[in-house]
């Protein structure tokens, strides 16, 4: 037997004998949100396609000049399993993060499979622009301990100056305007 069928033969053992790793995806919806400035909104992160879902960790990260988190409230996904534990992690407008968000199935059952809400985000619009939201330091366990993999998808919320703003800034400019032109 040659060295590359050996080795061939022992990395099909070594894969048959790992634990499966089930992959969905983890994302914001809706994934894209337009709003005027001083609006709430909410918006949901979700799992699709996950089979055995335990325990999930994640940060979400934000503009803090543009949007400012109001709450984190924890989605049904992992409740429709049975009993729960979840933190809501730690809210920080300054840097835009909120940091440390968990939820955990309380009991030795099988995790949730499918598509649903994890968490729900309540949000209020600052400041015109994009703010960009995105998931950090994700960790996801099956009911055996063992990873799950996700893949995140980012999220985007646009938030527009209300046409009274504009109007209102074309009428100061217009009086700045034609003062000097009165003065001169």
């Amino acid at each position: 037997m040659t060295i590359q069928k050996l080795l061939l033969q022992c990395a099909a053992i070594a894969m048959m004998a790992a634990p499966v790793s089930w992959c969905g995806v983890i994302q914001f919806s809706p994934s894209n949100t337009k709003i005027p400035v001083g609006a709430s909104f909410t918006v949901d992160v979700t799992v699709d396609g996950v089979f055995d879902l335990y325990a999930i960790q994640f940060d979400l990260t934000y503009d803090p000049a543009v949007i400012a988190a109001n709450s984190v409230t924890e989605g049904d996904f992992l409740l429709l399993a049975g009993a729960t534990v979840f933190d809501g992690g730690t809210i920080d407008n300054t840097d835009g993060n909120i940091s440390l968000i968990f939820d955990t199935l309380s009991s030795a059952i099988s995790g949730s499979s499918g598509t649903g809400v994890l968490a729900t985000f309540s949000f209020t619009a600052l400041g015109g622009g994009d703010s960009p939201l995105q998931l950090a330091n994700l960790t996801a366990l099956d009911s055996s301990f063992n990873d799950v993999t996700l893949m995140p998808a980012a999220g985007l919320v646009s938030v527009t100056p209300e046409p009274a703003t504009w109007l209102l800034a074309a009428f100061a400019l217009a009086a700045i305007c034609r003062g000097r032109s009165v003065n001169a």
